[in-house]
């Protein structure tokens, strides 16, 4: 009985760390880099990207991958960027996870890391 336990124990936790790990990037939506690219995505428009793209600095500043110096940033990243709205550093990211709700508005943006 101890042993069917542990093996289920064992079991249920691969299943765990396999469905963390394994998870698509972008859940429902689209990882874009540029608003060209948005915009040439499907069932995403011109209008609507450009208007994503406005409020990225918003999505970088929600993340709060922030860090007190450049050589501090570039030491767990390759590219570093200021931090929107503060004294710092932030990784750049790579692209956006853009999610559209039904009503045609972004549901979520949020930065991509590479």
């Amino acid at each position: 009985m101890m042993r069917l336990l542990a093996i289920a124990v064992i079991l249920g936790t691969g299943v765990a760390m396999g469905l963390l790990w394994f998870q698509p990037e972008c859940a429902g939506g689209h990882v874009v880099a540029t608003e060209d690219q948005c915009a040439s995505t499907p069932g995403f428009d011109r209008v609507f990207c450009a208007r994503q793209f406005l409020h990225t600095d918003d999505a970088i500043y929600r993340a709060g991958n922030v860090f007190s110096t450049q050589s501090d940033c570039q030491m767990r990243h390759p590219v570093c960027i200021a931090y929107p709205g503060v004294h710092g550093w932030t990784p750049k990211p790579a692209g956006f996870c853009i999610v559209r709700n039904p009503a045609g508005e972004a549901a979520r943006v949020t930065p991509v890391y590479r």
